[in-house]
């Protein structure tokens, strides 16, 4: 969970700076960029060792293609065995093959230090990793900064912060993944922004449905279930999601059937016990 803390002290800390809100910078904020520096190493020099991993493994395979190919054509067609073997010299040939070019075969393939070298690096490398759950809690830092202080969807999505432009801007995916982390921190409107975008944007089908799914989510935590369980009911009557649901959407879209049959009020659907119970039976 470092990472989340880093995040939001580098994304918050820069804003700051430039809109010159601080004299001064905590000792803290320099051991975290510290550590996101060491991060960009850790990346590099895995990226090294990974491409010397490759480079290897295809010199490998190359020679074993030209062993392979060399043994195909040293083999004979031969249509009987017996008669194949009782010719002295072809005896000593396939004798000749057997203990020298297949074994060079078995040499080769079981040669695995380039991939123990890669592992090495790696496994010392990914002690610094951040793990899964800290790309969502850095989303959920990007939704917080955003709305503490009030930056555009769009400008944050295209890599823009205060006119500083990232090497690339987010993918559709990614601002998904920043709309779905919305129906966690209850910046609703901040998520149908980032939906929006992404939508704009290159989705695949099953993305599109999650996308959709999501919009659904906000708006009933948002107490809308009217609209909320409309784009159900337009998901239920699309052909090219029956067959891609998974059984973490049928559960979502259970509870938003579920919470349409009562009158909550705005971002209260969970306050009920028995709701709350019935999602995670569905899950």
């Amino acid at each position: 969970m470092i990472y989340i803390a880093i995040l939001k002290y580098t994304f918050g800390v820069g804003l700051l700076l430039n809109l010159h809100h601080v004299s001064h910078v905590h000792g803290e904020v320099f051991t975290s960029i510290s550590q996101l520096r060491e991060l960009v190493k850790a990346e590099r020099k895995l990226m090294k060792s990974l491409d010397l991993f490759i480079h290897e493994e295809e010199m490998k395979l190359e020679q074993l293609k030209s062993i392979k190919d060399a043994i195909e054509e040293d083999i004979p067609k031969v249509q009987d065995a017996h008669d194949f073997i009782g010719h002295p010299i072809n005896a000593f040939h396939l004798i000749k093959r057997v203990s020298g070019a297949w074994a060079s075969v078995f040499h080769h393939s079981g040669n695995f230090a380039p991939y123990n070298e890669f592992k090495m690096v790696a496994d010392e490398v990914l002690k610094i990793f951040p793990q899964h759950q800290d790309y969502h809690g850095a989303c959920h830092a990007i939704l917080r900064i955003q709305n503490i202080y009030k930056l555009n969807t769009t400008d944050i999505a295209n890599g823009i912060i205060m006119n500083n432009k990232a090497m690339e801007p987010l993918s559709a995916v990614e601002c998904l993944d920043i709309s779905t982390t919305s129906t966690r921190t209850q910046y609703y409107r901040q998520g149908l922004e980032w939906i929006d975008i992404a939508m704009q944007r290159n989705l695949t089908v099953p993305d599109i449905l999650d996308a959709k799914l999501t919009i659904a989510d906000i708006y009933r935590l948002d107490g809308n279930h009217t609209d909320a369980l409309q784009i159900i009911h337009d998901i239920r009557a699309d052909d090219q999601y029956k067959d891609i649901l998974t059984d973490d959407q049928k559960s979502r879209i259970k509870l938003t059937e579920a919470a349409s049959e009562l009158t909550v009020a705005p971002g209260e659907a969970f306050a009920l016990d028995w709701l709350e119970d019935y999602g995670k039976l569905c899950r």
